[in-house]
């Protein structure tokens, strides 16, 4: 049996208005135009592309932090009409409350949810901080930790309300490399475990390959989806390193040939 996708993406086209140059006018500019996409339940979708491909215009869309300006989008067979708890958003930029704890930071984003109340709120605060690997660290204020500890609570605070689909922006896009491969492989781990619909944006082309079961490749002027490229079954056994697989290094290529055929500057490798 066929189940129905979890998100949908039908015909959906965003433009904006933009000033001219010396304010006495404005323009309408198209962001993205016509993207048809289908998401799985449970799938870990990502989505790469050239500068001014609508990446971050199609997340926005899809975290009901604005509306198409044609075409509908929906969860489930609804359409949405602005942001929902069965969404979470993180970010490449942490925005966590500088004046709050680590902990604290998590019970607050539940009290926003209306997920449940009291003592209950910081059991799950300190669930899901152990379930990112910072089991120790609750008491920490963000100018205490490290920028991929800082990323971690947001994780942990977008996964704390048990959203039913989690987006993700460039979330490890200001991290150095060493720490980026590790919180690759943690939210492999996490995804795994939670079972979580996620889609995730970035520029790498070796991130997009080694996170996502399908890799979206869009292109710019305006956005639209060039191709969707499926790369889990390319996906080694457990203890394999999967960076080193000729089958990684092939669909890397894929993925960076269909990108570098429609614009010069591509994307990172």
């Amino acid at each position: 049996m066929t189940h129905p996708p979890k998100i949908r993406l039908a015909e959906v086209s965003k433009s904006f208005s933009v000033r001219s140059p010396d304010g006495a006018g404005a323009s309408w500019t198209t962001a993205i135009e016509g993207v048809d996409l289908d998401i799985r339940h449970g799938e870990f979708l990502t989505m790469v592309g050239p500068s001014g491909s609508g990446k971050t215009t199609i997340l926005d869309l899809l975290a009901g932090l604005s509306a198409p300006s044609s075409g509908t989008i929906s969860v489930d067979g609804e359409p949405i009409h602005g942001p929902g708890k069965e969404r979470g958003v993180v970010f490449q930029q942490y925005a966590l409350l500088p004046w709050k704890t680590a902990e604290e930071n998590i019970v607050f984003a539940l009290k926003a949810t209306g997920h449940r109340r009291g003592e209950d709120r910081r059991g799950i605060a300190r669930r899901y901080l152990q379930l990112v690997g910072l089991d120790g660290f609750e008491d920490r204020y963000p100018h205490e930790l490290s920028g991929g500890m800082k990323q971690r609570v947001a994780i942990a605070r977008s996964l704390s309300y048990e959203p039913d689909i989690l987006l993700m922006d460039e979330p490890f896009g200001a991290l150095d490399a060493q720490t980026r491969e590790l919180l690759q492989s943690e939210l492999l781990t996490i995804w795994k475990r939670t079972g979580t619909t996620i889609v995730f944006i970035t520029h790498s082309v070796e991130e997009a390959v080694y996170l996502g079961q399908r890799v979206v490749v869009l292109r710019a002027k305006p956005g639209r989806v060039t191709a969707v490229v499926d790369v889990a079954d390319q996906k080694p056994q457990p203890g394999v390193d999967l960076r080193s697989t000729p089958e990684f290094v092939e669909a890397r290529h894929r993925v960076w040939n269909l990108l570098h055929d429609q614009s010069p500057i591509g994307a990172t490798p």
